[in-house]
């Protein structure tokens, strides 16, 4: 795509008319991901997802989950939510709170969407927040359904209409579904137009109807001058390029001037003759 058209686009629908570096860094990872690697997938899921982490990161502003360590412990072992994330160990609520532009949380999920990419996030949770990792992470996991068992498919169907209401349940549910519907409305926008930026206009090479594309004819060989021969003059310069070559030839002056008196006899007979015949091209032989 276009991406300065795309910018420029989400920059007033969904900016506010001013989005800084760091803003633009971050959603450029997750097109730079989505490029790698879901190209060819339904350009839709790529306006969910950026719909997705631009609500839960606050506009690109906020990778980690807020709250202080306390706020956790509702994610600690034991805990309803706790249990749900598979956290294990004390300390869980806090080392795998939401993190990256999918808020991915919880020790069930960063041991998934890990060997997914290939990253050990159960090792080095902060991993998760490289631009680079988070990208993958969000189409990866929204793409096979890792978070919540439901993916982009279920929602968003090839050629048919996208539900981004419900597509939110592929994250969390009903949690603000409508806004964030709102969101992907935007961006898929952006996404059409910079798409379309982006094609080269190609020239069509069919005819308009009812007429015929014939080849063109063939451009006729370019016509030789024709000269036609005035008899002295052709005459003429033929007998005086071998007066000049009998000149250039003998070093004896007087027998140059002999040849040289030979050939103006020749000329004058030859003129004579063909006078007499009453041709008028005065042609010489």
């Amino acid at each position: 795509m276009n991406r300065k058209t795309f910018f420029d686009k989400i920059r007033k629908s969904l900016f506010h008319g001013s989005i800084s570096q760091e803003q633009v860094d971050h959603i450029s990872s997750i097109l730079d991901a989505w490029d790698r690697g879901y190209s060819a997938d339904d350009p839709r899921w790529l306006a969910y997802a950026l719909a997705t982490a631009y609500h839960e990161t606050d506009r690109f502003r906020q990778l980690r989950e807020r709250g202080g360590r306390s706020y956790f412990n509702k994610y600690e072992p034991g805990t309803r939510i706790g249990k749900r994330l598979w956290n294990t160990l004390k300390g869980d609520g806090w080392r795998f709170r939401g993190a990256g532009y999918s808020m991915l949380t919880g020790r069930r999920n960063f041991r998934l969407l890990g060997h997914m990419i290939g990253v050990d996030l159960v090792a080095n949770p902060e991993a998760a927040l490289e631009p680079r990792n988070a990208a993958r992470i969000l189409l990866d996991g929204m793409k096979r359904g890792v978070f919540t068992g439901k993916k982009f498919s279920d929602y968003i169907h090839p050629g048919g209409k996208a539900d981004y209401v419900r597509a939110r349940r592929i994250i969390n549910g009903n949690d603000r579904a409508g806004l964030i519907a709102g969101y992907a409305r935007k961006f898929a926008t952006a996404i059409r137009a910079a798409m379309k930026e982006e094609r080269p206009h190609v020239a069509s090479l069919t005819p308009p109807e009812g007429e015929e594309m014939k080849p063109a004819p063939d451009p006729e060989p370019a016509k030789k001058p024709v000269t036609r021969s005035t008899s002295v003059g052709n005459g003429v310069a033929g007998l005086s390029a071998a007066v000049v070559a009998a000149f250039n030839g003998f070093a004896d002056w007087k027998i140059a001037a002999i040849v040289a008196g030979g050939a103006a006899i020749v000329i004058v007979t030859l003129l004579i003759l063909r006078f007499k015949r009453g041709d008028l091209e005065w042609r010489l032989l």
